[in-house]
């Protein structure tokens, strides 16, 4: 029954949201529903990855159960392989609420399959994304040399509910999971852990784990591979940035990104302490700064919406700065600052700052932008108005959609609301009693397994 109807909903959603574009592809308001139709071809290919991935997951137990896998050996570049899969992870409704990042501490080109070592990372991360409702979780690599080999070992922690020791027995087991209850937690067949044991199996290695309940879990494992670490960009050797960030574990994903371009850190947690260390000169001399950096890196948060004189921060000083995360509209334009989304992925973080070193001396270097993907979307109760004119009779209804899948949010809202009524959208069982509560529905819609109930 569970691997049916995970099977069966993502196959649900490409068949509706196929009926909800073909209508409105033969609307008369096309263009005003032309943002709608981009949204629901999102959803469909959204919807057909995730069954695909089913498939896949089963093809390859069916493979491994049978002995029947190969692994492709191949060089890959390993911190490739790291930011697709948390690229993927990212994508999650749920990796927006949290603090999402990994640690590498060098460019290294592993031998081995690379898109199994993704398969693997994809499923822990996704795991752990799934399971926390808030915090972090993290990806650290260490690396360490041996006479024949090098060693990786890769950690994923997670500050999610963790694991019982009772149910830990469960945890390899085919389509199970810890909690299998009409309070069902997030979706899945239960396939994720025992296909990375496999494949870290036929890799020579093995799967272990740690965990606290409602403290968190740790999903660990090492491989031993030929490889090469390269020598960080000559560019970047040696420079010096100050990262700003009032989050520490920001800051420690900002400073192993940096250190692993071979720079020098220096970290502080308010834009305050920063403007003393960039405005502090040697005694007997206003001209020698006491401190010198290369690069400003500080979080967007500390200075959107600041009253701060940008000229106090040093910002038009010829020093360049990276702001981390979304910029407000005063900071567009402004000379010497440039902009990253987020900090998940390095590789997005190095271009940015071997441009502006190689630009170093220039003094024209207005916002630029470098973005991942750090999609938000929330969780609350939610409203949508939607009225078609033909169908009056239903104008006056209100109907309550419950379900904690987000495709099936959708596409119930979207065919209420074509039939004109007021729709009204609840994550879980506790928002859907809030809301009862609350107002008077005509319906209520509710899938049969809520979480939260």
């Amino acid at each position: 029954a569970k691997i049916s109807h995970e099977l069966r909903t993502p196959l649900h959603g490409v068949l509706s949201f196929t009926s909800l574009l073909k209508q409105s592809l033969t609307s008369d308001q096309a263009i005003k529903t032309k943002s709608d139709q981009v949204g629901y071809v999102d959803n469909i290919a959204a919807c057909a990855d995730g069954n695909l991935r089913i498939v896949n997951d089963i093809l390859d137990l069916a493979k491994m159960q049978h002995h029947k896998l190969e692994l492709e050996i191949a060089d890959f570049d390993l911190r490739t392989c790291i930011e697709s899969a948390l690229a993927t992870v990212a994508a999650m409704p749920k990796a927006a609420k949290l603090h999402l990042g990994y640690l590498l501490p060098h460019d290294l080109t592993l031998k081995g399959d690379g898109n199994r070592l993704r398969q693997i990372l994809l499923n822990l991360l996704s795991n752990a994304v799934k399971f926390t409702k808030e915090g972090s979780v993290r990806l650290t690599c260490r690396v360490m040399n041996t006479e024949d080999a090098m060693q990786v070992q890769f950690l994923v922690a997670d500050t999610g509910v963790g694991i019982s020791p009772q149910d830990c027995k469960h945890l390899m087991q085919a389509f199970s999971q810890v909690t299998s209850s009409i309070s069902r937690q997030p979706g899945g067949t239960g396939l994720g852990l025992l296909i990375c044991r496999h494949l870290l199996n036929a890799m020579d290695s093995e799967l272990e784990f740690s965990s606290v309940p409602d403290k968190g879990s740790k999903f660990f494992f090492t491989l031993r591979s030929q490889g090469t670490v390269h020598l960080p960009p000559p560019e970047a050797k040696g420079k010096s940035a100050l990262i700003i960030d009032s989050g520490l574990g920001e800051t420690e994903i900002l400073r192993g990104h940096c250190e692993s371009l071979a720079m020098k850190v220096v970290s502080v947690r308010s834009v305050e302490v920063a403007q003393l260390l960039l405005t502090s000169r040697h005694e007997g001399t206003l001209r020698q700064p006491k401190y010198k950096f290369d690069v400003v890196l500080c979080a967007s948060t500390l200075l959107n919406g600041i009253d701060t004189d940008l000229h106090e921060l040093n910002i038009n000083a010829g020093l360049p700065w990276v702001l981390v995360g979304n910029v407000s509209d005063a900071m567009v334009g402004t000379t010497n600052v440039s902009h990253v989304t987020s900090s998940l992925l390095q590789t997005n973080l190095k271009d940015m700052l071997l441009t502006l070193f190689k630009q170093s001396g220039t003094d024209d270097r207005a916002l630029t932008d470098k973005a991942d993907p750090s999609p938000e979307k929330s969780c609350d109760v939610k409203s949508s108005n939607a009225h078609l004119d033909n169908a009056p009779q239903f104008a006056e209804m209100t109907v309550l959609s419950v379900d904690d899948v987000d495709m099936n949010q959708i596409i119930v809202q979207a065919f209420v609301a074509r039939l004109g009524a007021h729709v009204d959208v609840a994550a879980n069982g506790n928002e859907a009693i809030n809301a009862a509560r609350n107002k008077r529905y005509d319906l209520i819609l509710m899938d049969v397994e809520m979480p939260v109930m």
